[in-house]
């Protein structure tokens, strides 16, 4: 059984659209809620929000363009070549999701010393 690469670029490209509305369409109401208050010295949500739908973004895009790339090319692969790529194309961008996350944490916490007090408070139901 044989795909092309015309299939591997569709996943790519239904990935990178998930990747690209991430940062509005699934957001929850008590974080819009929580982004939106206004806290001395600037708000933390905000910035982590903000840094989390630029790598969203970019992520995104990438995975658009390769995906856009497959469907030029246009070959064949075998069947497993197609499952292994697949498996891979959907894995590796969570796995730099994981990676931009725990990079953002550390970064607004630099920026906003009193961002795990302010998460606590959210948590707690206090905004």
């Amino acid at each position: 059984m044989e795909f092309d690469s015309s299939s591997l670029g569709y996943i790519l490209d239904f990935l990178a659209g998930f990747f690209i509305i991430q940062s509005i369409v699934l957001r929850s109401k008590r974080h819009i809620k929580a982004e939106s208050s206004t806290l001395y010295d600037g708000n933390p949500l905000v910035y982590e929000s903000q840094l989390k739908a630029f790598w969203d973004g970019w992520i995104g895009v990438v995975l658009l363009f390769i995906g856009l790339f497959l469907h030029l090319i246009h070959f064949e692969i075998h069947v497993y070549i197609f499952l292994i790529s697949a498996a891979l194309s959907v894995t590796v961008p969570y796995v730099f999701t994981f990676l931009i996350k725990r990079t953002i944490k550390k970064e607004v916490r630099h920026e906003h010393p009193h961002y795990d007090q302010v998460t606590k408070n959210m948590e707690d139901g206090k905004y």
